[in-house]
């Protein structure tokens, strides 16, 4: 859901560097700046106690009567002995002192959280030098105690601080996003991804799984190596034993490229030559929505919602049968005819609908609100800002619920701006919370097709304030989230993703910047070593930049290579940051050595007008030695890239299916995203491969061989 308006304004809010360190919603102090401790998310009251405690080998767990849940224990236990190497045992028998104990409680001792879903996610924790407890109503409460705990341990290498916490959450519905529209990930990756989230207090999962779902209804609509039923059923499960809610959101209205590229679905098309939207007056189009939802629901049973996206129908009432039929109102009367269908199709099935809200701003007035489905949920997108723009308030001025989105990505290549996505999730959830808005999804937009692993900064951040809408300050959670995430012993990682973060040299936002993207090779030289000495006119400001931004890239390669060399948390996630700062570095790098190929052709062209051809021929001998050299090294990291990525992605290009990639349907649209330019990772390196490195060399040879010839060709 990205060509995803980004207004001219936005362009100057993201020219300071200190970005993420602005306020727009007022933050309170945090227990970073209060008493130095690391929590994500920031518990609600924290007071601190007298007496410390202190893990040893000898510490046990004990699971009071009536604890039949054995995964908070469970994730106690493995943590423990992740972070300390002890291997506690575990007792039903209360002990006098050293022991962390679990127990569940009614949910009138909580009484300090909110009434509802809160409680059931509220927990006690109590440090103090006999032991610590931890108390919940449910088992998600104990589990989210056990987390909270886990983190102070980490930091304090067993030491944790005497302490007493009361906690709960500020909003209900605490999602990320997980896009399958370019790529699929392998299983363990999709269980490391609910134990971090569930770490993180996430309580939801949004899979929007477009062609990596085997419809038994439609077969064709399935991509080769699609997940099956069982598969599916599988990831709810795992899901569900860390407390995440797996919610599946289908497109039946726009961005249903996955549907409409079919031959079998043309004549669903609302707009024939385009396969980006479906049109709802079409005989057979209710049926095939019915047969997806229908089909979803089957595997993801017993959730509570059903996203319908609804986003960006831009060919809204566009065919010919909405504009007889309604005129000058098609777009809304056929945007209502869909939504009602689809909701009521799920009201008969107990669900509840989520949609994007963007359609009813840009098109209905307060006529067209009224008399919609009551089983709806608006969620308002807005990935750039800090605050609720009042224009957007309609929806919950109206008195209908809504939650929003943000964004861990939109469409920047390589590694997201980590500055601008703190920004919008420590101002603009912090702010609905005040409004009364329950429910937040981080979208994870696959549109130019980076790494899942670059967006987890974003996803903490979410984590951080849709549990705690006041606080920390997003200074605090910067300070928090590297040692969090990484471990104690990180170094530097502030400053790499800072340098990844920077814009306006390759990279804007969205897209490639135009002089990157405008990037060519030197005009060859004629017979008479002749070159025009335009190239450097066009290309000298992306050349300086290039010479100012190669330190700053080294330093994040070395930066990510030395804590590599420390053994880190997470250290896949790494090994993606390393491969981001070194596709900067080798970017820059073309564009330097594009500047030296031209340096050469120049002197080249001087040489021969002082009669020395001899030292012209060297240089262009060189020039073609800088080419392998460049293909060489784009080959290397091409390489390293697939090597990387497919650990936890199955091949883009299929080729690990017999036959995957000849089945696959591969088509793009109108959106044009660049995840999708290619079947495989090539597109990466879009703007090199546009410079036809090896035909330009060829010609260049040519060139050398027409003048070592001379006047006898044979």
């Amino acid at each position: 859901m990205t060509c995803r308006i980004f207004l001219v304004l936005m362009l100057v809010f993201l020219a300071s560097p200190a970005r993420s360190a602005e306020e727009v919603f007022p933050h309170e102090p945090g227990v970073q700046d209060r008493y130095g401790l690391a929590i994500i998310p920031e518990p609600q009251i924290v007071s601190i106690t007298e007496n410390d405690f202190q893990l040893d080998a000898n510490t046990v767990v004990y699971v009071a009567p009536g604890v039949q849940d054995s995964f908070p224990v469970d994730s106690l236990l493995d943590g423990v002995a992740q972070t300390s190497g002890f291997h506690l045992s575990k007792t039903n028998s209360r002990p006098e002192a050293n022991a962390i104990s679990l127990s569940l409680i009614p949910e009138a001792q909580l009484a300090k959280a909110p009434p509802g879903n809160a409680r059931s996610e509220a927990y006690l924790l109590d440090v103090a030098g006999r032991g610590v407890a931890i108390k919940a109503a449910a088992p998600k409460g104990l589990f989210y105690g056990v987390q909270t705990l886990l983190q102070l341990l980490a930091q304090g290498k067993g030491h944790v601080r005497g302490l007493r916490i009361t906690d709960w959450p500020d909003m209900e519905f605490r999602a990320i996003h997980v896009d399958l529209w370019f790529h699929l990930d392998r299983p363990w990756y999709y269980e490391h991804l609910f134990r971090q989230l569930a770490h993180y207090k996430i309580n939801t999962v949004v899979f929007e799984f477009e062609d990596k779902f085997q419809y038994a209804s439609h077969p064709v609509l399935s991509a080769p190596g699609a997940l099956t039923r069982e598969q599916v059923k599988q990831l709810v499960q795992t899901a569900k034993k860390y407390y995440i809610d797996v919610v599946p959101l289908v497109q039946t209205l726009g961005h249903v490229g996955f549907i409409a590229k079919h031959p079998e679905f043309f004549r669903l098309r609302e707009v024939a030559k385009s396969n980006w939207q479906l049109c709802p007056l079409k005989p057979g189009t209710f049926d095939l929505m019915g047969d997806l939802l229908d089909e979803m629901l089957d595997v993801v049973e017993p959730a509570k919602y059903f996203h319908i996206g609804g986003d960006e129908a831009r060919e809204l009432g566009m065919g010919p049968e909405c504009r007889e039929k309604w005129g000058d109102k098609a777009a809304v009367e056929s945007y209502k005819l869909w939504l009602n269908f689809v909701c009521e199709h799920l009201k008969k099935r107990g669900k509840t609908a989520i949609v994007w809200d963007d359609m009813f701003l840009r098109h209905f007035d307060a006529a067209d609100m009224a008399r919609l489905p009551s089983n709806l949920i608006y969620m308002r997108w807005d990935y750039d800002t800090g605050k609720f723009p009042d224009r957007d308030k309609l929806i919950l001025k109206l008195g209908y619920p809504v939650w929003i989105a943000t964004s861990v990505q939109t469409m920047t290549p390589i590694f997201p701006d980590q500055r601008l996505r703190v920004y919008n999730n420590a101002n603009f959830i912090p702010d609905a919370v005040a409004l009364g808005v329950k429910g937040v999804l981080n979208t994870a937009w696959e549109d130019e097709g980076i790494h899942p692993e670059t967006y987890w900064m974003g996803f903490v951040c979410s984590a951080e304030y849709s549990w705690s809408g006041k606080k920390p300050t997003p200074r605090e959670f910067n300070a928090k989230f590297f040692p969090l995430f990484y471990g104690r012993d990180q170094t530097g990682l502030a400053e790499a993703y800072d340098i990844l973060s920077e814009k306006g040299f390759i990279r804007e936002e969205s897209g490639w910047t135009k002089e990157f993207a405008a990037l060519a090779l030197p005009p060859l030289p004629d017979a008479n070593f002749r070159v025009d000495s335009s190239w450097r006119e066009k290309h000298g400001s992306l050349v300086a930049l290039a010479n100012e931004r190669r330190p700053r890239y080294q330093r994040a390669v070395d930066i990510i290579n030395a804590n590599l060399g420390r053994d880190p948390k997470n250290r896949y996630n790494l090994e993606v940051l390393l491969l981001c700062a070194r596709t900067a570095l080798h970017f820059t790098d073309l564009i330097l050595r594009v500047d030296e190929i031209n340096q050469n052709l120049l002197a080249a062209m001087s040489d021969h007008q002082k009669g020395d051809d001899q030292a012209a021929i060297n240089r262009y001998q060189q020039v073609g030695r800088i080419v392998d050299d460049l293909r060489y090294e784009k080959e290397l990291l091409f390489d390293d890239t697939v090597r990387v990525w497919e650990k936890s992605t199955y091949p883009k290009d299929l080729r690990h299916i017999p036959g995957g990639r000849e089945k696959l349907v591969h088509q793009i649209d109108r959106d044009f995203y660049y995840g999708n330019k290619t079947m495989d990772l090539s597109y990466i390196f879009e703007v090199e491969e546009k410079l036809a490195l090896f035909a330009w060399q060829q010609n260049l040879y040519e060139v050398i061989v027409e003048n070592l010839r001379g006047d006898t060709p044979w």
